[in-house]
């Protein structure tokens, strides 16, 4: 038997970081996301983000490979945008990702830094805040060349529903989520 924690903090953007999905559609979007999760034996522990990428906070099984974790929820959430919105046919998303470790210690630190990303966004860009995390996380990268930065992150949510009936987040057992209402 294995006994594993992986817990993962994913940041993908839209194509070019274009604003691609209206506020009223993250809910949806987020709770279909988190259902992808759950089928590859994933927990969603959070899933939010603005106008140009998303956020997600999950433990991945160890029986997939993270890179093959986060291609599925990225085409499978394409391909759902695609076929339930009529209007989204341009819909488009880039190739890369960043995916980050999450220590057991600091995983509702993370999981609430996920929650606030409006509010913090109001204060920081994209390209800033990734900079930010791939310093924090002693990744490499070379800031001369900002498409790569761009190129470093895939897809996007817009703005989350967070209003006084709490849409947008959710209790999951045991742990916190944050997706679209009535996930379960």
């Amino acid at each position: 038997m294995s006994c594993t924690n992986l817990i993962y903090h994913i940041v993908f953007s839209t194509k070019e970081r274009r604003d691609a999905l209206a506020a009223e559609r993250i809910a949806r979007i987020c709770k279909y996301a988190a259902g992808i999760i759950r089928n590859h034996e994933g927990v969603p522990l959070a899933v939010n983000g603005v106008a140009d990428h998303l956020h997600i906070a999950a433990i991945v099984s160890p029986k997939i490979a993270l890179s093959q974790f986060v291609g599925t929820i990225k085409s499978n959430c394409s391909k759902w945008i695609h076929e339930t919105f009529s209007d989204m046919q341009a819909f488009g998303r880039q190739d890369g990702y960043s995916a980050f470790t999450v220590s057991a210690s600091v995983r509702d630190s993370v999981v609430s830094y996920i929650r606030n990303q409006e509010s913090h966004h109001r204060k920081m860009s994209f390209q800033d805040e990734l900079i930010q995390l791939l310093d924090r996380h002693g990744v490499e990268y070379d800031p001369k060349y900002p498409d790569v930065l761009r190129d470093s992150c895939s897809w996007a949510f817009g703005t989350p529903t967070n209003d006084e009936n709490n849409v947008g987040y959710v209790d999951a057992p045991h742990r916190h989520s944050i997706f679209g209402a009535g996930i379960r």
